[in-house]
């Protein structure tokens, strides 16, 4: 390779400011010099922010003064051009090899702008908080994303649990029953980090902590609660390909911070040049080779440290002596940031007088040594975002004090500021050339909710000028107020913003008010595409979304889990000028849902993408990575389930197999709420494709044989499938099996409702058969009437006894629709086989067979299995529309049943 380098004589060097490729002739001293060009693929592909001192040292140097051109190096994109003397050659030979083995000196920022291959991709990933690029930007690597967001699968999921929870509620942690479970010797997953984890070098980092130490109690209202507070903070690295535990540091000395809702601990670790850093829950910083997890240095924040750890020592001696102190975490939510060669901090403290925002700290990535601080320089709910111009990287923040700045990360120097705008709570997100701020006139304090419109400041390493500003609209409104202030997002891309202004609040649906998703002109604020959000989220685009590759994926709501207000998948969209269009399949919302995400609340957990993977927190404890790359050459089989949710129509499927007859991936099509005719829970109250999870599926020649695990948006259930198709045509049958309990349970009481009327109706309030708390939920078509029937305290499975509601449908010769819910106990729908009732208008009377199932806090299983099968006998009359009789059930028997499977196959194209 040096023979490549180094063949030939040119008596041209580079002109500083030369097109890439273009030279001039150059004399100096007589010597002449020739550029050299070294691809930085050539090179370590780790980029250091602190090759800039690395080459001031070069030129320090007597004997590399008299190789090295006064000018410096110069660089064109994608290279490196070194001046090299022709005179000497062995010196020449030296200076590209030194060039080589130093990527330092060979390193180049990452490029918005470039197409990397996956293994480029890989190397230099997610490294910090808001991305490679600075700007929450993924780097393009031009792999073909899934059409279809249902086809993306998971990767893997980690097997590693000690990343902890984040967000969890603001009831949690109030009994001594909750406490238990969640700090307990039998906790299922402990408290943990709110930050989500970053990538490099092909690894997976993220950091947290987990309870050590004797279990103590307390009593709490007279209940006895088993906690652990004391704990160990911990740095994990896992394989990013695999998911498998590569190291794990321990850090004796922490706290467990419980969290609830709001104020988390939310600090993520960052990466560069071989290191990845940490901050601990008290406040400690920690320093260690990527490679190995071996430390380096330990120091810590200053006050806010001292303070944590005295606290930490009172909290510890109360538990010791038998009481329990709520360790509420203090709202740290700055992340860790590298820039210049420089660890940049968060101290959490500020000056007197200063509200929300922190100081921060330039920490030598050596030594730990801290260079410098600087006082108020950034929200607390934001972290700095490293902006790059030329060869140098500088600091860009925002406060609440209405103050835009620019630091230089090497001393701590303010090089420019603008003040006097509104308060900026969010993570900034700069383009090569411009910025997005809150541009509104700062506000009088006295004044509550007052909004802030977004402007655009055009930025060098000497200025910030305003370039334009969104008109003062209602529609164009931002938030500076909780809870969603800090959770602004938008992203700016080859020349365009993509950016959701809350607009006015309690808007009317199409008015002016209404927030909108735009997609607009860095340069002037031109409009280029505009969304109105309003609908259901999955019809939004705001709250948490990304750029992968050419696609917009979006999730609105990425501040609740599935544990509130029902799914929230991420949606993909595209964008581009003039069209904005969700991607859709078979005229339905096609989304990714495949696992139990953790989130935080005020400030978004972020979830990294490199090389068409997306890395996730789950609420285990866990880490999964989701694969959102194309397959080619799937076949399809396209199904139809008959009565594959029980008690409603067909069931739509989707299988996608590969040529060794491996299952790729699946999906199902339940109905959504109206189709049901549940206005119950928020699960289904769009129709969408559900995830559906191949167990032991597979193609063997023409038979598809085994089971898959489908999803009906609160629970799932194991199905066999025994399909075989002839040409196109597919047939078969599907079966599920219910296992029983250790022991039926059985109860009886009395029935009331109303039936049969006209219209499907459904108790709102669920707790009397009065007409003012029916409602109706759509008309039946003529000859069709409806049943709603109230088993009073049927569900004894639960914490206390439930309520069921059968709704059926009948067209006075068969059940067309049947289906139940339970106040007070689960979100789920729950499955009635009615096919042994006989009905007529006057009376129903027979058997029917009633599936429980589990949603994501209740199972009426002991053993925490999907859910029970109960045969319920009825004997109900009707009079005037009203209900009466009794039931006797018998809960947790065993159940098998099946179907016919129809469909059409498509061999891959």
């Amino acid at each position: 390779m040096l023979r490549t380098i180094l063949a030939g004589c040119n008596t041209r060097r580079a002109r500083p400011n030369a097109p890439a490729g273009q030279t001039r002739p150059h004399r100096e001293n007589s010597r002449r010099f020739k550029p050299v060009r070294l691809s930085t693929a050539a090179c370590a592909y780790r980029y250091d922010s602190d090759r800039r001192r690395c080459r001031n040292r070069l030129r320090r140097s007597p004997a590399e003064r008299r190789l090295v051109h006064p000018q410096g190096f110069s660089k064109s994109k994608g290279a490196v051009m070194l001046p090299v003397m022709n005179a000497r050659p062995g010196m020449a030979m030296l200076m590209a090899f030194a060039t080589i083995a130093a990527p330092c000196m060979a390193a180049s920022f990452p490029d918005a702008a470039k197409v990397y291959s996956e293994e480029e991709a890989w190397q230099i990933g997610w490294p910090m908080l808001n991305g490679p690029l600075g700007n929450f930007l993924s780097l393009r690597t031009g792999v073909k994303i899934v059409d279809d967001l249902a086809q993306a699968r998971i990767a893997w999921r980690s097997e590693v649990r000690d990343f902890g929870s984040a967000k969890t509620g603001s009831q949690s942690f109030r009994t001594a029953r909750d406490i238990t479970a969640r700090l307990g010797p039998d906790a299922r997953v402990t408290p943990g980090n709110w930050a989500g984890v970053i990538v490099a070098e092909g690894k997976v980092f993220g950091s947290s902590w987990r309870p050590v130490g004797p279990i103590c109690e307390a009593t709490i209202d007279g209940e006895t609660a088993r906690f652990r507070l004391d704990a160990e903070d911990l740095l994990i690295a896992l394989d990013a390909r695999t998911g498998k535990l590569l190291w794990r540091a321990a850090e004796p000395g922490g706290l467990v911070l419980i969290g609830g809702k709001r104020g988390g601990f939310q600090v993520a670790p960052a990466y560069s040049a071989g290191k990845v850093f940490s901050m601990g829950s008290t406040g400690r910083l920690f320093a260690y080779d990527a490679a190995s997890g071996r430390k380096l240095w330990q120091t810590d924040i200053g006050p806010a440290h001292a303070a944590a750890a005295k606290r930490r020592e009172q909290v510890l001696a109360a538990a010791a002596a038998g009481k329990w102190t709520s360790t509420d975490a203090a709202g740290w939510h700055v992340s860790l940031t590298v820039a210049e060669g420089m660890l940049i901090v968060p101290t959490f403290t500020s000056p007197r007088g200063v509200f929300g925002d922190t100081n921060l700290r330039g920490v030598d990535v050596e030594t730990g040594q801290t260079k410098w601080e600087f006082p108020a320089a950034v929200s607390r709910w934001a972290t700095p975002s490293v902006w790059r111009h030329g060869d140098r990287e500088y600091l860009l923040c925002a406060t609440i004090g209405g103050v835009l700045r620019l630091i230089d990360p090497r001393d701590g120097r303010e090089l420019w500021k603008v003040d006097g705008l509104g308060p900026h709570y969010s993570t900034l997100s700069p383009s090569p050339s411009h910025v997005l701020v809150n541009a509104a006139a700062k506000a009088d304090p006295k004044e509550k909710r007052v909004p802030g419109y977004l402007g655009a400041f055009r930025i060098s390493p000497t200025k910030a000028e305003l370039a334009w500003k969104m008109p003062q609209e209602p529609r164009n409104q931002i938030s500076t107020w909780f809870d969603n202030c800090a959770l602004l997002r938008y992203l700016m891309r080859d020349g365009m913003v993509y950016v959701a202004p809350n607009g006015a609040k309690d808007e009317d649906e199409d008015g002016p008010e209404r927030g909108h998703f735009l997609l607009l002109n860095e340069q002037t604020g031109e409009v280029l595409a505009r969304h109105v959000n309003k609908g259901d989220e999955v019809d939004q685009i705001r709250g948490l979304f990304y750029l992968v590759e050419d696609r917009l994926l979006c999730r609105v709501n990425s501040n609740h889990g599935p544990t509130h207000g029902g799914r929230h998948p991420f949606v993909q969209w595209n964008v581009a000028p003039g069209k904005i269009a969700r991607m859709d399949h078979e005229g339905r919302l096609s989304p990714m849902d495949l696992a139990e995400f953790a989130t935080a609340y005020e400030v978004y957990m972020e979830l990294p993408v490199v090389a068409g993977r997306m890395f996730e927190r789950t609420l285990d404890g866990g880490v999964v990575c989701y694969d959102l790359r194309r397959e080619e050459q799937l076949a399809t089989w396209s199904l139809n389930l008959h009565g594959g949710y029980v008690g409603l129509p067909e069931l739509p499927m989707r299988i996608w197999t590969r040529a060794d007859g491996s299952v790729a991936g699946a999906k199902a099509l339940p109905p959504d709420s109206r189709q049901a005719g549940l206005p119950w829970n928020q699960c289904r109250r769009f129709a969408c494709w559900e995830k559906a999870t191949p167990v032991d599926a597979a193609v063997r020649g023409e038979r598809l044989e085994g089971t898959i695990d489908i999803y009906f948006g609160t629970h799932g259930w194991p199905t066999q499938l025994d399909l075989k198709r002839s040409g196109n045509e597919v047939s078969g049958t599907w079966t599920r099996r219910i296992e029983p309990l250790a022991q039926v349970v059985t109860t009886e009481g009395a029935v009331e409702g109303r039936g049969p009327v006209p219209q499907r109706i459904f108790p709102w309030a669920g707790r009397s058969a009065d007409a003012r708390s029916w409602q109706s939920y759509g008309d039946n078509p003529p000859g069709v009437s409806s049943w709603a029937i109230e088993l009073a305290d049927a569900i004894t499975l639960g914490r206390r006894p439930a309520r069921l509601v059968v709704c059926i449908d009948h067209d006075g010769k068969q059940v067309l629709r049947a289906v139940a819910a339970a106040y007070g106990f689960s979100q789920a729908w729950h499955e009635v086989d009615a096919g042994g009732l006989r009905i007529s208008p006057e009376r129903i009377t027979g058997t029917m067979t009633v599936v429980l199932n589990a949603d994501w806090w209740t199972s009426p299983r002991p053993d925490g299995k999907r859910g029970v099968a109960g045969r319920i006998d009825l004997d109900v009359t009707s009079r005037d529309g009203a209900l009466s009789g009794k039931y006797k059930a018998s809960f947790g028997v065993p159940w098998t049943t099946s179907g016919r499977v129809t469909g059409m196959f498509a061999a891959a194209q």
